[in-house]
């Protein structure tokens, strides 16, 4: 954001006269095209490792379907299985805020926000819980789906993340950990991709809430065992994939940010390339 003198520094707190009186930088038309067509091909290697990323998400999802189908829909006639019978499901909960010795850095404690994103993985919490608070909170173990389950939109009822370490997490959030013999990865994908059979278990249409005890009986398909740890196989090497692609996305980025600042400077004034 460019900055005004006078006004805060911020143009939002400018008037149409002070904007209008801004000194910009004006190189030669032939300069301008040369510095927009580094600036062009700067971007649009940005934009397609962007695009990489979301195309292994639907090589993920393309990976599910094919060996297993649309859970909501359930083509290849899977057995039905309440979900608590995949998985052993807790309600999170908030530790007295009363007792400030509950909150402090022995355990994550986890948000929907932390699971409200693209990522495959829980994100990083802000707030935790010390040793007595994690005693008295509600904890799930790496290899756990958490899901957020009480919202403000129905749209997020049903989001999802994996765990891949020990948190704690509050109350609008169930983890779903799965029994032995079910794979993690299947478990997180079934729910992934069949996310419309938590959501036509919400009580509040307004909101969005799925009770510990609705989503227990949530019915989802329950492939064998040696065909969710083949899966489990494809999603890591998808996974790893997504990875890369995460990598070369965040330099592309610095390559931008740099090329901007190489063409500009510090000062707004036009440089050589």
């Amino acid at each position: 954001m460019a900055t005004v003198a006078g006004v805060g520094g911020s143009l939002l707190r400018a008037r149409p006269s002070q904007v209008a009186e801004i000194r910009v930088p004006l190189p030669p038309p032939a300069e301008q095209r040369r510095i927009a067509d580094i600036l062009d091909k700067a971007d649009a290697i940005r934009r397609k490792r962007k695009e990489a990323i979301a195309l292994t998400e639907e090589l993920l999802r393309s990976a599910f379907l094919e060996m297993f189908g649309d859970p909501v829909t359930n083509p290849k006639g899977w057995s039905l299985q309440p979900l608590r019978q995949l998985g052993r499901i807790t309600t999170g909960n908030t530790p007295s805020r009363v007792v400030s010795e509950y909150f402090g850095d022995a355990c994550e404690w986890i948000k929907s926000d932390n699971i409200n994103t693209p990522s495959h993985f829980l994100t990083k919490a802000t707030e935790g819980l010390s040793v007595a608070g994690k005693a008295v909170g509600r904890t799930a173990q790496a290899g756990s789906t958490l899901m957020t389950c009480i919202a403000g939109s129905p749209d997020c009822i049903g989001n999802i993340a994996l765990a891949d370490r020990e948190i704690a997490f509050n109350q609008q959030i169930n983890a779903i950990t799965p029994l032995e013999g079910v794979d993690h990865r299947y478990l997180y994908c079934v729910l992934l991709v069949g996310k419309r059979l938590v959501q036509t278990a919400s009580t509040n249409s307004m909101k969005g809430m799925v009770s510990k005890g609705k989503l227990e009986e949530v019915l989802v398909p329950s492939a064998p065992p040696k065909l969710q740890v083949e899966f489990g196989k494809t999603f890591e090497r998808v996974l790893r994939l997504s990875r890369r692609y995460e990598v070369a996305h965040s330099e592309s980025e610095q390559l931008f940010q740099a090329v901007l600042h190489q063409s500009f400077g510090q000062t707004g004034e036009p440089r050589p390339l």
